[in-house]
């Protein structure tokens, strides 16, 4: 993953590993060799299916002190239902990634599960999962909060604006629309699938 630059001040690495597709054993070895690369933001979410478990051990083994890592965590969309499934599905993600605190929580998806994401029912939903994500970084247990396919008309929803949105940004896929609102509200953009793989 790529951040592209805006006004957001946010001390977001350049690059980043993505841990989507990979089996646990390859997310022990790419946390290894990415960090002796010099890498130090690891991209994760539960419903990668790859073990945030797996991606916690991995860092634990790297001694790479927490301090130097910027740790990105995602919300399913099964844990947009509610104000409390945003706290608890946090806390679990705390718990198997084995660290106080993510740098970055984010909603991985602008629907909630079995839902579109142009459901006005959403609305809601997403607004009330915000409000916990806002009250999660209050407490210190992210410090910051994003959001990961959001077009403007999902961010809008949400009453503040995010500190990233993380969309798939290369060639064929420009979303110039997206890239000028997160320009003019200062959201860092960060790319995935950059290289269209």
């Amino acid at each position: 993953m790529k951040q592209m630059s805006s006004s957001s001040t946010l001390a977001l690495p350049q690059l980043g590993l993505g841990m989507y597709t990979l089996t646990p054993e390859e997310v022990t070895r790419s946390i290894s060799d990415g960090f002796k690369a010099g890498f130090r933001h690891v991209d994760t979410a539960p419903s990668y299916k790859n073990s945030e478990k797996a991606v916690g051990e991995a860092i634990q083994s790297s001694r790479v002190p927490r301090s130097e890592i910027f740790l990105t965590t995602k919300l399913s969309p099964k844990s947009m239902k509610s104000y409390d499934h945003v706290v608890n599905a946090l806390e679990g993600s705390l718990k198997e990634l084995q660290t106080p605190y993510v740098d970055c929580l984010m909603v991985h998806w602008p629907a909630v599960a079995g839902l579109s994401p142009s459901d006005e029912r959403n609305v809601p939903l997403r607004h009330d999962a915000w409000h916990a994500m806002e009250d999660l970084k209050r407490r210190g247990l992210c410090r910051s909060i994003a959001v990961s396919n959001f077009l403007p008309r999902h961010m809008e929803s949400l009453g503040s604006h995010p500190d990233i949105n993380q969309i798939e940004l290369h060639p064929l896929c420009q979303q110039r629309e997206t890239v000028e609102y997160c320009q003019e509200h200062g959201i860092s953009i960060q790319q995935h699938s950059p290289l269209m793989a």
